[in-house]
């Protein structure tokens, strides 16, 4: 629980320093969704960023009572010299926590 609260503490900490749509539903894919995350400059570095990035979607999943499983997730570092920035894009759903712990064997 506390490793929990310590990463949504991070991720919103960091919201404010990025861009992007938020978690939006993939068309054509129930019960897939979509964050895209886009530094406004050169700061913060990809990995803050992708950990921002997940630490919203486990927050959202945690929402709606599930787990997060990340199904594709890519990062571009940007090259400031270029004007590109830091971007993080993710591809995940929420799986229910009872077929998560089911599919383990342990309770969680």
């Amino acid at each position: 629980m506390r490793k929990t609260l310590l990463t949504l503490a991070a991720g919103l900490a960091f919201a404010g320093c990025t861009t992007g749509p938020g978690i939006q539903p993939m068309s054509g894919a129930p019960g897939v969704y979509f964050l895209v995350r886009e530094s406004p400059t050169q700061y913060p570095p990809a990995d803050q960023l992708a950990e921002a990035s997940r630490a919203e979607a486990t927050a959202y999943c945690d929402a709606q009572g599930g787990d997060l499983d990340v199904l594709e997730a890519q990062a571009s570092k940007g090259w400031n010299m270029t004007g590109n920035v830091p971007i993080f894009k993710m591809r995940f759903r929420c799986t229910p926590r009872a077929a998560a712990q089911a599919a383990s064997g342990t309770p969680r």
